[in-house]
């Protein structure tokens, strides 16, 4: 049902910003949480056997559904952020952002944890070995670290930082342990309340030292791609994830999930688009198995490796919002504002309703979708053409103890036309109105 004002009804007057596994590069060649360059080498019969007689080994968090979603994404700014905040939880910044303070500020504003890459502060590739060389120890990487800190004292907090993501497949990468062990231990000294982090591939859980030492790494990632079968029984994948408690007992757990595509690598083993619908679920029931304390996936932007899921069809980045925003508790995407639109809507009451704000210029027809912005749970904004320049307040009350009804406070400070419509999710009704209103009798609970 479909209720339109022009003007406001008589009314008692009463009296942004919010997130993956978002990520950015941890090097120059390969985004965060691993591009997988090669497929994973296939493990032996006798490796698969001993699956079985392995102890059970479960992560500190134990069997429990995830706490938190975050993408995977190529490059990192306002607009990626406004378009994973309503699915995501996570979002993660390289330390060498122009830009990282402020986009540390405008992630948190949306309600997103924050984790900062430190890769490029402590490793670096010798360039006269190539794009493939070995990372090594920069010798300059207290300095390089130390100026870090100073430039961004300010923001860097527990309060702000989820965790610190210290290497990107270290022994894939063949990082020494130690200098790993060196990297973290400067880190954890510095911010001894913030965890340490870093994601693993196959091949590095294959290259990894069996004695590593015990507190190395406060939270590890798992990330494998085209896995053949269900990850929950596939033998290869359940073989580094045993792998993987049984080199790192005792951390906390991140399951990266398969969400792109490249042809090379997806084709071989016959998958296609609907198989990796299915997969994503699969994923997150590895990760509550686990008790693994998130779940990602990679990756949001195409690159030249492969086809992000940004970019792939709907039913596939709709089943990652869905999954996501179930998650991290998310009020995920309305079907009415498409799957890239979900910076567009702003909701109110644990995603009871949401509200959208088109505006049109009488001048020249212009006419546009305004941005959302979160503020409380039952109060908004939006703006049209800057963050900085506030265009329209929203403000949705529970009236129902006074009058049964919700109530609806708006206004505008702007000279163009401006349409705000309002959806109850749980009744598909909506109201619209186009000139600044307050309702105390916008929706009523039958």
């Amino acid at each position: 049902m479909n209720r339109n004002y022009s003007r406001p009804p008589p009314a008692m007057l009463l009296a942004l910003i919010f997130t993956v596994l978002a990520a950015a590069n941890a090097h120059a060649e390969t985004p965060l949480f691993g591009g997988n360059r090669f497929p994973p080498r296939v493990p032996s019969a006798a490796e698969l056997g001993a699956i079985d007689a392995a102890p059970a080994l479960t992560t500190k968090a134990g069997g429990s559904m995830p706490r938190d979603f975050g993408m995977a994404v190529t490059t990192l700014d306002r607009q990626t952020i406004r378009e994973l905040a309503p699915f995501s939880s996570l979002v993660i910044l390289p330390s060498d952002s122009p830009e990282l303070a402020e986009l540390l500020a405008y992630a948190r504003s949306y309600r997103l944890k924050v984790i900062i890459s430190v890769h490029d502060l402590f490793f670096e590739r010798d360039p006269e070995h190539g794009s493939y060389a070995p990372f090594s120890l920069r010798t300059d990487h207290l300095d390089a670290w130390q100026d870090f800190v100073l430039h961004n004292l300010e923001v860097l907090s527990y309060a702000n930082v989820w965790a610190f993501y210290i290497a990107d497949e270290p022994f894939w990468n063949q990082i020494p342990a130690a200098d790993l062990a060196t990297a973290e231990g400067i880190v954890e000294e510095t911010f001894p309340l913030i965890p340490t982090m870093a994601s693993m591939s196959p091949q590095d859980l294959d290259a990894a030292p069996a004695d590593l030492p015990p507190d190395l790494l406060d939270i590890v990632g798992l990330h494998m791609f085209a896995v053949e079968n269900d990850p929950n029984v596939d033998p290869a994948y359940q073989y580094y994830l045993g792998l993987l408690q049984e080199r790192f007992s005792g951390r906390d757990f991140v399951i990266i999930a398969d969400s792109w595509w490249n042809e090379s690598l997806h084709g071989d083993p016959g998958l296609n688009l609907q198989t990796l619908v299915a997969r994503a679920d699969q994923y997150r029931q590895v990760a509550e198995g686990l008790g693994a304390v998130a779940l990602g996936a990679f990756i949001w932007q195409s690159f030249e490796g492969g086809t992000g899921l940004r970019d792939l069809p709907d039913e596939l980045l709709r089943e990652y919002i869905r999954i996501g925003s179930e998650t991290a508790e998310r009020c995920g995407v309305p079907d009415e504002v498409g799957p890239l639109a979900g910076e567009t809507a702003l909701y109110f009451h644990d995603c009871r309703f949401f509200a959208t704000v088109r505006w049109r210029n009488p001048m020249n027809g212009e006419e546009g979708t305004a941005t959302a912005v979160s503020l409380t749970r039952d109060t908004g904004v939006f703006w049209f053409f800057d963050r900085n320049n506030i265009e329209v307040t929203v403000k949705l009350l529970d009236g129902r103890g006074l009058n049964e009804h919700w109530w609806v406070f708006w206004s505008h400070m702007t000279s163009l036309e401006v349409q705000l419509e309002i959806t109850d999710t749980e009744t598909g009704e909506t109201v619209a109105y186009t000139e600044p209103a307050s309702d105390t009798s916008a929706f009523r609970d039958d």
